[in-house]
């Protein structure tokens, strides 16, 4: 009975803290501007960063591929008749461009990360895990029954520290590359180094990289065992992957439970996937575009003597947090910038730390320096 379980009393105190969630259906839209009840907001919410989420040439080859493939869902897990040649297809073009031996897809982001951890680690594991990382990696380190080590964000002397200390001999570095809700950067070389000379594995969760300019790991550079990336964010679909050796590839096809049951992601949606990443991976207008946005936008902030970052260094990535801490304060500011035509996500705990209630914008390729520019002017005014 579903009256023992104090369902209204929790929503209750999520709305007295100001931490009460709800959706917002979307008639139309995703960057730069989307449609809400009959207004346009230009949209500083979406990780869409590239802008291909709309793109004609993609809407196009998604007709396309309905066309020639002829079919919608997948009809079943990929372990049954549910993977197909186009599923192939993208595995091989993505162990491509991340310069792995093989490449494995998810249906989502988050099952990739669980999956992975659930299925390469245990009870005689151990994982050191950033403070900050995506709740997905928090998620799959408890599912896995693993101890669970946590150091500072960034914090590499503490990670180092907690990693003389352990004699497990299975030992897994987990990090996110760039940080979902503060724009920050791993120190990936940093990372690499202590898993040599600890004799760890490491994972990298690409998600907020993959398909951008600052993507981890470039040719010649070491990298992690494991690498997980995202179609959902950049590349402008859905869905996710893994990239590693052969044998681990062959490992998470046998033992990841978020891989083997459930429905693969529909064949049209990985052919369109593939020419996505080609175009991510070679339209350098369209990257030098985000770059140009992201230092328009994070300069304009610290100029306005708004906390930008959590760090004192001015957003290198298109994830600009702007810090205000009190719940209350922050959704005040998110709703005076709707109410002007900007959309821009509050972001509360627990998806940050307690304090640290943030405005947390998201800038794209197909932002105009017109609609920074007239952001930059609203938040100018509620300083």
């Amino acid at each position: 009975m579903l009256a023992n379980f104090s369902l209204q009393s929790a929503l209750d105190e999520q709305r007295q803290k100001d931490l009460y969630r709800q959706l917002t259906p979307i008639r139309h839209g995703v960057t730069p501007t989307i449609d809400i009840d009959g207004k346009t907001y230009v949209n500083f919410a979406s990780n869409d960063y590239l802008g291909l989420a709309t793109d004609p040439q993609l809407i196009q080859a998604f007709s396309q591929a309905a066309k020639t493939i002829q079919q919608v869902g997948s009809g079943a897990s990929h372990l049954i008749t549910g993977h197909t040649l186009w599923h192939e297809q993208l595995d091989t073009t993505l162990a491509q461009v991340t310069g792995y031996e093989r490449a494995l897809t998810f249906s989502t982001g988050y099952m990739a990360n669980v999956g992975v951890i659930q299925a390469l680690c245990g009870k005689d594991s151990v994982i050191f895990s950033d403070k900050l990382n995506h709740a997905s990696i928090v998620d799959g380190a408890i599912l896995s029954r693993a101890k669970v080590m946590r150091f500072g964000h960034r914090n590499y002397s503490q990670l180092e520290q907690l990693l003389s200390q352990s004699s497990a001999k299975q030992k897994l570095i987990v990090t996110d590359h760039i940080f979902s809700m503060d724009g920050t950067i791993a120190d990936l070389a940093a990372l690499h180094a202590l898993a040599t000379r600890y004799e760890c594995a490491l994972m990298v969760d690409d998600a907020h990289g993959f398909g951008l300019p600052y993507q981890a790991y470039k040719k010649a550079q070491p990298q992690a065992d494991i690498y997980i990336g995202t179609f959902g964010k950049a590349i402008g679909t859905s869905g996710a992957f893994v990239a590693g050796s052969s044998e681990l590839i062959d490992y998470v096809t046998n033992f990841a439970r978020s891989f083997i049951y459930t429905t693969a992601m529909p064949p049209v949606l990985a052919s369109v996937t593939e020419t996505s990443i080609a175009m991510s991976h070679t339209d350098t207008l369209r990257s030098e575009q985000l770059l140009a946005n992201i230092k328009q936008l994070s300069q304009g902030l610290v100029q306005q003597n708004w906390q930008v970052g959590i760090d004192n260094q001015i957003p290198t990535t298109a994830i600009i947090p702007v810090v205000i801490g009190n719940n209350d304060r922050t959704l005040q500011l998110a709703n005076a910038l709707k109410s002007r035509g900007f959309w821009v996500s509050a972001i509360r705990p627990p998806t940050v730390p307690v304090g640290t209630a943030r405005l947390r914008f998201c800038v794209s390729a197909r932002h105009s320096e017109q609609q920074i520019s007239d952001l930059l002017t609203v938040m100018q005014t509620l300083k």
